[in-house]
């Protein structure tokens, strides 16, 4: 058996910022992490506006998965969906 893969994530000063590794280890944060979340949620809402229900759902719809592929962490995403899954109850 070999030494690990472990890959790194490096920022504008080609120092490392966070390796492969400690990514597999996140778990899901639950607090608010967006700079200005109401202009966010005030761009989302007016990108929905002139949407029909269906467009709308459409569009947020494929918004999620063009962000759970940039999030990439399956254990992240399958702990999102549980959490969604049990609120909807």
């Amino acid at each position: 058996m070999g030494t690990p893969l472990v890959v790194m994530i490096y920022g504008k000063t080609n120092r490392p910022l966070i390796r492969r590794q400690e990514i597999m280890n996140m778990t899901l944060i639950r607090t608010t992490q967006i700079v200005d979340a109401d202009g966010f949620y005030e761009q989302l809402l007016n990108a929905q506006r002139d949407m029909t229900d269906t467009e709308a759902q459409t569009m947020l719809a494929k918004l999620a998965l063009l962000l759970a592929n940039h999030v990439g962490d399956r254990r992240v995403l399958s702990e999102a969906i549980a959490l969604l899954a049990q609120r909807g109850r």
